[in-house]
């Protein structure tokens, strides 16, 4: 069985930094880029969120969900047989409850973001459609 990462997880991934651009040939772990640009969405706006989400990540209900999420990814990586599905259901649940907290924090502590964030999601998510899509026409 593969796992997948659904787009919400990656998009969650992308967001937080987590997942980076490849840094050049001969170039180990350096990147000079940026910020992902969104459209519709300034470098300013996207500093501005970046910024709030590093204060989000200090808050103990992200705090806490981050780590539950964390702990479930690891269970469902060393999950095995039929146990397997269930961690991995279990891992994208928690995934999505800390999204949640994190975008709850964020919100809460700057409310003019809401649009910025909106913006955010909606490129992830395209954006992992599209990789999706792309598995699905290697595979056949």
């Amino acid at each position: 069985m593969k796992f997948k990462i659904p787009a919400l997880l990656l998009a969650m991934l992308l967001a937080a930094g987590v997942v980076q651009a490849k840094p050049a040939k001969g170039e180990k772990g350096k990147s000079e880029q940026g910020p992902a640009s969104v459209p519709g969405v300034s470098e300013d706006e996207m500093k501005k969120l970046g910024d709030a989400r590093k204060a989000a990540q200090e808050v103990p209900a992200v705090k806490d969900a981050k780590a539950a999420a964390e702990a479930a990814r690891e269970k469902a990586k060393a999950a095995e047989g039929d146990a397997k599905e269930a961690a991995v259901k279990a891992a994208m649940e928690a995934g999505k409850a800390f999204h949640d907290a994190e975008k709850a924090a964020i919100l809460k502590a700057d409310p003019s973001l809401e649009a910025v964030l909106a913006k955010v999601e909606e490129a992830m998510q395209a954006k992992g459609e599209g990789k999706e899509k792309g598995k699905k026409k290697k595979a056949k």
